[in-house]
């Protein structure tokens, strides 16, 4: 990785932050109890600037079915979600706005992701067992890529 960019010799500040520190989408605690669905929250763990993720959540279909994701309304007015959920076992997930998302912290959640669950039952606190969180981007609100781990 480059920790700064060619434009001097300081560079961005967000940018050797990044290289520090990292700008990150986490999957979240799922609910624990033994219901028939489970939802996975993802967060962004991000510096502020941030006005557009996309990722692709994997899954285990022999697990979980019917993927349904809403979007956290902590991002404010304008921000707009697309999902893409055709493929059984992967779920494509946009967020996007025109302006940097609204948020009271730096590290919170975008979406919540509710499946039901096909086995009778098994571990919702081992946050491996759900899926992994693939292909993951973000952008600024100018459409500039960001780093994002």
């Amino acid at each position: 990785r480059v920790l700064f960019r060619s434009e001097g010799i300081f560079g961005s500040r967000y940018e050797f932050y990044d290289n520090l520190f990292g700008r990150q989408l986490r999957i979240g605690k799922p609910n624990d109890d033994r219901s028939a669905t489970v939802s996975i929250p993802v967060e962004l763990h991000g510096h502020g600037d941030e006005a557009g993720v996309g990722f692709t959540f994997d899954y285990d279909p022999s697990l979980l079915s019917g993927p349904r994701i809403v979007l956290d309304e902590a991002l404010g007015e304008g921000v707009t979600l697309t999902v893409n959920d055709t493929t059984s076992g992967h779920v494509v997930v946009l967020i996007d706005s025109v302006r940097r998302f609204e948020r009271p912290t730096l590290a919170n959640r975008l979406v919540t992701l509710t499946f039901d669950r096909i086995a009778d039952y098994f571990d919702a606190t081992a946050k491996t067992q759900f899926g992994r969180i693939t292909n993951a981007n973000a952008s600024d609100e100018h459409g500039n890529v960001l780093v994002i781990r």
